[in-house]
């Protein structure tokens, strides 16, 4: 079932009643979910496994809306897989293969999660300098990147949520280029290639509402 449909069936007070389920928000997706009403409110979200918050009115509670976050379809995609972890770091691949090295790429020392490549390595301090999003943002305890998008897009919005996961997204293409083809991509470069992505989505949909107003 796709999320829109997902969406628009969670919403419906008819799907739930013929279900007998009661409404959850999921604070990563921003939308609702059924769940059996014997459930507990810390039950996870079928969509991203992060807690889901009991609404008995199904309205009414402002969360993080991730999806809601215009951006271009590739970063969207990326961004969904981060708050599943399903995306081959090194962490991940050796659970499968054991005898893996599980070393950061960048430093070769500590171990490459998705929260280590995008945040945690030496690396990405720079970058995240570079962009203009305050450390202090960037730095919130977290214990999964799912957490972590919802604890940043509770202190950023508007524009800044969409370059935020540009960013991400730039970040796990630069890495999968240094594993891939081991180059090393200048932190100058990545931040100007994402703004370049970034204005390139902008007058993309700028044009798209002029084709509808005329």
């Amino acid at each position: 079932m796709s999320l829109t449909m997902a969406r628009v069936r969670s919403q419906n007070p008819l799907f739930q009643s013929l279900l007998g389920h009661r409404p959850y928000h999921c604070r990563v997706l921003g939308l609702h979910c059924t769940k059996p009403s014997r459930e507990a409110s810390c039950s996870l979200c079928r969509w991203c496994s992060t807690p889901l918050v009991v609404t008995p009115e199904g309205v009414g509670i402002e969360h993080v809306r991730l999806w809601s976050v215009p951006v271009p379809p590739r970063v969207w995609l990326q961004a969904w897989k981060f708050c599943h972890n399903a995306v081959p770091t090194l962490e991940n691949l050796a659970r499968f293969r054991p005898e893996l090295d599980r070393c950061c790429n960048f430093n070769g020392a500590d171990l490459e999660s998705l929260q280590h490549v995008l945040r945690e390595c030496p690396y990405t301090p720079v970058i995240w300098a570079l962009s203009n999003i305050p450390w202090f943002v960037i730095s919130a305890d977290a214990h999964s990147v799912a957490d972590w998008f919802v604890k940043v897009f509770e202190r950023i919005d508007g524009q800044v949520r969409l370059w935020f996961l540009i960013i991400c997204w730039s970040l796990w293409r630069c890495r999968n280029t240094k594993v891939m083809e081991g180059g090393h991509t200048d932190p100058l470069q990545l931040v100007h290639d994402a703004s370049v992505l970034l204005f390139k989505y902008e007058q993309a949909r700028a044009a798209a509402r002029t084709r509808v107003l005329v």
